[in-house]
């Protein structure tokens, strides 16, 4: 998946119009991707819980596994840490890099084919 930092703004829109659009692995690529191109660890951080929960992080809320538990906690730890308050507390490009690298991949399970799909491939061509 080949996305580039102005693609988020779409990005985050379909994500509000589809829940559960982004898998943990989608994020992940783009989030890879993204690092070199923002450099802003904060935005990196907001960019990923939006991505993640479809709205921006707001009151304080940091914790992306309270919400989408299948997100791994390491990554929700990440994610928490980018949005820390003081800029000081926030783990470099280069930490947030070595992390996305390290994380184990898993192939998305295939989707299901909906029923409009499945009587469209049972019709005779």
């Amino acid at each position: 998946m080949e996305l580039h930092a102005a693609s988020v703004t779409e990005l985050i829109e379909q994500r509000r119009s589809a829940p559960d659009w982004f898998r943990v692995d989608e994020v992940v690529d783009l989030l890879t991707e993204l690092v070199g191109e923002i450099g802003d660890v904060g935005e990196i951080g907001r960019t990923a819980y939006e991505l993640f929960v479809g709205e921006p992080p707001s009151n304080g809320a940091t914790d992306v596994a309270a919400i989408r538990p299948e997100v791994p906690l390491p990554l929700a730890d990440l994610i928490r840490d980018c949005l820390a308050d003081d800029p000081g507390e926030r783990p470099t490009c280069v930490e947030i890099l070595d992390f996305l690298h390290a994380l184990p991949r898993r192939r998305a399970p295939p989707r299901r084919a909906t029923a409009p799909q499945r009587a469209s491939m049972l019709r005779p061509g």
